[in-house]
C-alpha cells in the first residue's frame, strides 16, 4: 500500500508540473528506488522530473531511464549500427 502511494505522490508532483511532456513520465518502484520512465524533449525536463519526485515523502533513490528525444525524433542514444 505504502508502494502505490509513492507512485501516486510522484505522478501527481508530475502531473502537476507546468511542463505538458512531465504528465506522461511512468514511475514505478524497483527494489528501493523510483524509477522513472518516458520520453521528454530535453535534458532540462529530464533533470525537472528527477528533481519534483526526490522531495516525495518515502523516496530515497530516484533512476532517471528518461529519454530525450526532440521535437524532430532524433534521440539521445546512440545509433544502433545496421548490416546488410
Amino acid at each position: 500500500m505504502v508502494n502505490k502511494h509513492l507512485i501516486h505522490q510522484a505522478e501527481h508532483r508530475l502531473g502537476a508540473s507546468s511542463h505538458l511532456f512531465l504528465r506522461h513520465v511512468e514511475c514505478r518502484l524497483e527494489d528501493d528506488a523510483l524509477c522513472l520512465t518516458g520520453k521528454v524533449p530535453s535534458f532540462y525536463l529530464k533533470q525537472t522530473a528527477q528533481s519534483l519526485v526526490q522531495s516525495v515523502d518515502g523516496v530515497e533513490r530516484v533512476v532517471n531511464r528518461l529519454e530525450v528525444v526532440n521535437p524532430y525524433g532524433v534521440s539521445s542514444e546512440p545509433a544502433a549500427t545496421a548490416t546488410a
